[in-house]
């Protein structure tokens, strides 16, 4: 640890060995507040969960299917059609289409179904840009732009009601797919036998098979399908988890206040989600031995946790390790993670995780440009949802800003400050042991 870090210890949280130091203030958490207990994490031999088939993640098995039927169907359209242009090129076009219109009918009968089922569309990916809709009159959609988005092609439905009929919007998407097949199938008589159109426009429906395929197969993949979310909801509780889940992504997306409500237990997916949204609500209210509660559990159930919702879980517990003064624990645990997530940790995909990479920029990796650049990215979010006000939002503004504070007090010559849009580079050499 540096000499800054030193001077300024007396300053910051002490760790308590027995116990977590009770909250006092009444507005957002303070430095003197959050403390973190390494006796409070889950034991490893008593704590494990057992896994079941639907733990485990078979995204694998899905590009093996899709490689076998690309090339395997690639091969035999070929042999069965002559064509001018080279056939490589051919069988791309041949896919890429077949692939895009499925993906357009089988989303467009999907949000049908949805609407239908009482949900309302709230985001939209696609080519890099995501649209978020605020459902609120006068409130302008947020756009944006990602190049490492561009492949991502997914919208998000939120309920609209309080009954909604997920069956809807998880099953009528299979019904555009079926109907545009019978279509396709129908013009394919249209032309002659065996001619070019006709061997394509039937190839097709195997190519385009690999969107509902997806959708379909019941195990776990990359992005929860379709098949793999009516498994999870089958039992009332799981079913409004995964509603209120919903509804809180919304109110991530814009900034506002979260929706909380306990369940007797969180041993499954959806409810084990909730316990991220608990934990916030907890710490920005200054519950922090309740927030610590459930970063606990967080812990226990994080096999449940897709990988978005997992660095943020992480990113929270990086962030109270750091506040606490644990600044040799948290870059231990810093190191054990992969490059993917320490990446996506400090990309500050939501108002939270502006706070914990602003920490983590500065106390581990000791970079005053990635912190500069945190600043940055975080004057820009706040301009850009300055029309949207909740009490979460204030209360992360406040801790953002003691955040901050705590920055500046254990990297002093940095002299950080939001507020300013341009600084001088700091000419002293930074020492990179913390």
């Amino acid at each position: 640890m540096d000499n800054n870090q030193n001077e300024n210890k007396q300053n910051m949280p002490a760790i308590e060995e027995e116990e977590v130091t009770p909250s006092t203030a009444t507005d957002v958490v303070s430095t003197e507040e959050i403390a973190y207990d390494r006796k409070q994490e889950p034991e490893e031999e008593t704590k494990k969960i057992k896994r079941s088939f639907l733990d485990f993640n078979f995204s694998w098995i899905m590009i093996f299917i899709s490689a076998a039927v690309i090339i395997g169907f690639g091969t035999l359209q070929l042999q069965n059609v002559t064509v001018k242009i080279p056939p490589t090129l051919y069988i791309f076009i041949a896919i890429i289409v077949s692939i895009l219109v499925n993906s357009i009918v089988y989303a467009s009968f999907k949000l049908i179904g949805g609407i239908l089922g009482g949900y309302q569309l709230t985001k939209i990916q696609f080519f890099g840009f995501t649209v978020v809709l605020p459902h609120q009159k006068g409130k302008k959609s947020l756009i944006s732009f990602k190049i490492g988005d561009f492949m991502d092609f997914h919208f998000l439905m939120t309920p609209k009601k309080e009954k909604t009929n997920h069956y809807l919007y998880h099953l009528f998407g299979m019904f555009g797919y079926l109907l545009l097949s019978i279509i396709v199938i129908g013009v394919s008589f249209l032309f002659e036998n065996g001619s070019l159109l006709q061997v394509s426009f039937l190839f097709s429906l195997a190519y385009g098979a690999l969107i509902p395929l997806y959708e379909l197969l019941p195990c776990r993949l990359d992005y929860a399908n379709d098949c793999f979310i009516l498994i999870k909801t089958r039992k009332a509780d799981d079913l409004r988890a995964y509603n209120l889940e919903l509804r809180n992504i919304r109110h991530m997306l814009l900034d506002e206040d979260l929706e909380i409500e306990e369940f007797d237990d969180y041993g499954t997916y959806h409810k084990s989600h909730i316990l991220y949204y608990n934990y916030l609500d907890a710490l920005l209210n200054n519950n922090v031995d309740k927030a610590l509660e459930y970063l606990k559990e967080i812990q226990v159930y994080m096999l449940y946790y897709p990988d978005e919702l997992k660095v943020s879980a992480i990113a929270e517990k990086l962030f109270i390790r750091l506040f606490s003064e644990e600044y040799d624990v948290a870059e231990e645990f810093y190191g054990t993670l992969s490059h993917d997530f320490k990446h996506r940790i400090c990309d500050n995909g939501n108002l939270s995780h502006y706070r914990s990479s602003l920490a983590i920029s500065a106390l581990i990796n000791n970079s005053l440009q990635e912190t500069q650049e945190v600043l940055d990215a975080y004057g820009k979010h706040a301009q850009k949802m300055s029309e949207y006000s909740s009490e979460r939002k204030e209360k992360e503004q406040q801790l953002f800003n003691l955040t901050l504070k705590l920055v500046n007090s254990v990297r002093p010559n940095w002299e950080l400050d939001a507020e300013k849009k341009t600084r001088e580079p700091v000419s002293e050499d930074l020492d990179d042991e913390d």
